[in-house]
């Protein structure tokens, strides 16, 4: 370390190392630690107190370029401006700056254990889904979503079944390559971990851009107590500096439980570059502050009453997507026993096929039938909490519900306090007599 020539402090060094150390995401504790120093150290450099040893310098900016803290095609002119503000007696030594910057330069921070590390992710994640059928143009509801794009959010909300994701897939898939970039990700419950959700978000982002997170990915496997909040302001500052558009789509985000995931998410919004758009398919509203993002105008949302199925396209998904025969007086009964419930739609087209008289299937269609009991219970039954599992079978047998009757039906009382929980309350289509 150096101790500074003036009397006074050198203010003009000190803010450009607070400049540095901000658009690399980090703690003045963390920077300490990747330069092998300590914390104080790093503090009175900000201070503009003391200067770095030419040694600690070129760790510094090795740094600074793997975490992308330079301006994108300004970078040698930062680091030489950076090195002469510093007070080195010697001079910067332009073969070693020519080799830091040389875009195919492998990253001095990126050892042969990050690509393995990398590798235990589950790749299928990042694929947008494939249609089983062929898909019916849905022109309202993607001019919904192209349009939403100039927002921060769009929340795709409905309960299973609804066709959402065979929606955002045929929609991003129709959008011009690169125009946005898409990522995509299919969560899962092994996603509430913070820092693994976030892996799998980066990557995606990295994935349609190549580099454009790859010395994120490095950082957070090189420091796994790394604090996501300094992560998710790394992230941006690459973001900003971006002139192309991303959109990131997580998929079956009802799956997240975590309030810390939650947290990170909203605190991601709050600061969301304009280069980025969230979209978040849900079979329930996420905890992400959505009444202050619809007084800023800032979210759009899709929900069940949009998602259902118009006899218009009703028709065209029995008559093209499943090459099943209805009259109109047919599409009719349908629209009215599934309430334009897709699944439905489906596996009542399924039912229909190889029948001459679909007439009489649909008029003793209901809850019951095999192909959409089966769904209900795997899709909609068994994702709810063993409590409430418990609760919709023990209580099924009601013509109609209040609170004292499914008290008396379970033998305890205040159950009926605990399904009205957040998270708890499920709508199921009406499939039945």
């Amino acid at each position: 370390m150096k101790i500074s020539l003036y009397g006074e402090r050198d203010y003009a060094f000190g803010q450009l190392m607070l400049t540095l150390r901000t658009q690399m995401g980090l703690t003045q504790a963390s920077l300490a630690q990747q330069l092998g120093i300590s914390r104080r150290a790093v503090s009175t450099w900000e201070l503009g107190s003391n200067y770095p040893a030419a040694a600690h310098l070129k760790q510094l900016i090795v740094l600074g370029v793997e975490l992308r803290a330079f301006t994108a095609g300004r970078e040698e002119e930062e680091i030489r401006a950076l090195w002469h503000a510093a007070h080195q007696k010697v001079l910067l030594d332009r073969h070693w700056l020519s080799d830091l910057l040389r875009p195919e330069q492998p990253s001095p921070l990126a050892p042969q254990e990050s690509v393995l590390f990398r590798e235990q992710l589950l790749t299928t994640k990042f694929f947008i889904p494939s249609p089983s059928h062929a898909l019916i143009p849905r022109p309202r509801l993607t001019a919904q979503l192209s349009a939403s794009l100039q927002h921060k959010l769009t929340i795709t909300s409905a309960p299973a079944g609804f066709g959402k994701t065979t929606l955002l897939s045929a929609w991003v898939q129709s959008l011009p390559p690169g125009n946005p970039y898409v990522a995509w990700v299919s969560l899962d419950e092994g996603d509430n971990d913070p820092l693994r959700f976030w892996e799998y978000a980066l990557t995606a982002l990295d994935n349609c851009k190549p580099g454009l997170c790859t010395f994120l990915l490095t950082f957070l496997h090189m420091e796994p107590s790394l604090s996501v909040r300094y992560l998710l302001n790394a992230l941006i500052n690459a973001l900003v500096k971006q002139t192309e558009q991303f959109l990131l789509v997580l998929d079956d985000y009802h799956v997240i439980t975590q309030p810390q995931v939650h947290g990170s998410l909203t605190y991601l919004l709050e600061h969301l570059p304009p280069q980025l758009h969230l979209i978040l398919a849900t079979r329930a509203d996420p905890p992400l502050s959505l009444s202050r993002l619809r007084a800023r105008e800032q979210v759009v949302e899709v929900r069940t009453e949009q998602l259902r199925c118009t006899s218009e396209e009703a028709l065209a998904f029995f008559t093209r997507a499943m090459r099943v025969t209805l009259t109109i007086e047919e599409i009719r009964k349908v629209e009215v026993r599934t309430e334009g419930w897709i699944a439905g739609l489906q596996l009542l087209a399924l039912s229909l096929r190889g029948r001459t008289d679909p007439s009489a299937l649909l008029a003793e269609v209901h809850g019951t039938h095999r192909y959409i009991l089966d769904y209900l219970t795997d899709e909609v039954l068994r994702q709810q909490p063993a409590a409430l599992q418990t609760f919709l079978l023990r209580t099924s047998i009601l013509e109609r519900l209040c609170a004292p009757l499914c008290d008396r039906v379970m033998g305890q009382s205040g159950l009926v306090c605990a399904w009205r929980m957040p998270g708890y309350c499920t709508w199921w289509p009406r499939t039945g007599r």
